[in-house]
């Protein structure tokens, strides 16, 4: 038991998840609510949820909203990375997918780009991501979903995804989100080599296109300030930092953003050369 809540650990569904029990009837925010349940979860190490005696409707939109699962009994279920909704009416639905959580989005191009991950255990895919076993459920969860792969066997589920690159690429097109939450001019003075080439930069290191004066970086979002004293770009001047939701140096190689994730942060770009290019980049990856 933790201040202000009891915690029970149970199984649902073959899968173990904490069930977190407020001692009051007022809960927090809803944002406030999430970042107090992300870090119950990081401490233990299991999902969550929450286990609630009467929510009003709007709290029950936010904390949907907000993929918060939790349990109303009687009432209402809804546990986002089993993908399921019970409403009143005692209808069990999968949970809407709307776009990817961005490690869901990072499990599949790497095994798109990096290496092919059917057949490994959910335990040794996050080990090869450097992501919680919780982190990897949830997104094992989300692609099976979507239909783009399947687990198989018992507490050591193995994944497989279905079809070929391109036959996964298309079908998951729909749910990819691009990473950049932020983009910023940053003045360098260095080299660059610990950091992500990306955008035009990255798409004329897969073809033929001139990258002109771009001068593209990325880096995961959280970790730009830990890293703000690095010099970044290839010759003194500015340079376009992303501020990315994933990390691209985990898809990269040779330093440079994957393509997949190039294509998403470039695909409504007006240039028609642009166009051109990524789409020749594709023909060559898949």
């Amino acid at each position: 038991m933790r201040k202000g809540v009891h915690i029970y650990k149970a199984e649902l569904a073959g899968s173990e998840m904490l069930f977190i029990l407020p001692e009051r009837e007022e809960i927090p925010a809803p944002k406030q609510l999430q970042a107090q349940i992300e870090k119950i979860e990081e401490l233990y190490g299991y999902n969550a949820v929450l286990v609630l005696q009467h929510v009003e409707p709007y709290m029950r939109n936010q904390l949907v909203k907000k993929r918060v699962a939790f349990v109303i009994p009687n009432e209402q279920i809804y546990i986002p990375w089993m993908f399921i909704a019970l409403d009143e009416r005692k209808r069990m639905k999968l949970a809407h997918v709307e776009s990817f959580y961005p490690a869901t989005q990072t499990l599949l191009i790497y095994h798109l780009w990096k290496k092919p991950l059917n057949g490994l255990n959910l335990k040794e895919i996050a080990a090869q991501l450097d992501y919680t076993a919780m982190t990897v459920t949830r997104a094992v969860r989300e692609l099976e979903a979507a239909g783009i792969c399947s687990t198989h066997g018992g507490r050591q589920k193995m994944v497989s995804f279905e079809g070929t690159n391109r036959e996964l690429w298309e079908r998951a097109k729909k749910y990819l989100k691009s990473p950049v939450q932020k983009e910023i001019e940053y003045t360098a003075n260095g080299d660059g080599e610990t950091w992500t080439v990306a955008g035009i930069n990255a798409l004329a290191a897969y073809t033929n296109l001139d990258a002109g004066f771009d001068n593209s970086y990325a880096v995961k979002k959280e970790n730009f300030k830990k890293q703000i004293q690095t010099d970044i770009a290839a010759e003194p001047g500015e340079a376009t930092v992303q501020l990315w939701s994933y990390d691209p140096a985990v898809l990269a190689k040779d330093g440079v953003a994957d393509p997949f994730s190039v294509w998403i942060t470039l695909q409504n770009h007006p240039d028609e050369r642009v166009q051109i290019a990524l789409e020749e980049m594709m023909k060559a990856v898949l």
